[in-house]
Order: structure tokens, then sequence, then C-alpha cells
């Protein structure tokens, strides 16, 4: 069994060439720390403050954390979770 680490970079790597990006609006401290990340890359800030765009890989590399992690997306694409709060993750 691999671990949530590693299905999180073999599920980016699938979704490499997925053009989608996504978009979620959230409190500041929380856009800062998902743009700090060193992985997964593809996260950079929007236009507005709180705003984060995401290719789809990165949303697949996040998709596959453990429930639970800060930053994990669900399964739907639909919910982005930090401290078991979820905010609106919408196609852009």
């Amino acid at each position: 069994m691999t671990s949530g680490p590693e299905r999180s970079r073999q599920a980016a790597r699938e979704a490499a060439d997925d053009p989608r990006l996504y978009g979620a609006t959230l409190d500041p401290v929380y856009a800062d720390h998902l743009c700090g990340m060193d992985v997964p890359a593809g996260i950079k800030r929007g236009r507005r403050r709180g705003e984060v765009v995401l290719t789809a890989a990165a949303v697949a590399y996040l998709q596959q954390l453990p429930v639970g992690w800060d930053c994990h997306v669900d399964a739907g694409r639909r919910r982005i979770y930090f401290e078991g709060g979820p905010h609106p993750l919408n196609q852009l």
C-alpha cells in the first residue's frame, strides 16, 4: 500500500496534461499557507486578497492527501478543507 503523499504525487503526474483550473477564496492566512507550499506545484494567487488558482494537477495532489490533513480537497472537487472547515472550490 502506498502512502498518502506518494498517492498524491502519482495523482498529480496523471493529471499533468489536464488543462482545467480551479479557484477558491480563502481566509488570507490559508491562502498564504497554500501558496507558500513547496508541493504541489500549480498553485498561485488570484487577483483579490485570499483568492487562489489551482491547476488540475494540484487539485489531484490535494485530493489524495488523507482526510483531515489541511489543504485536503474532497472527492467531488467542490471543497478544500483547512482546519476541518470546508471552503468552496470552483472550476474556472
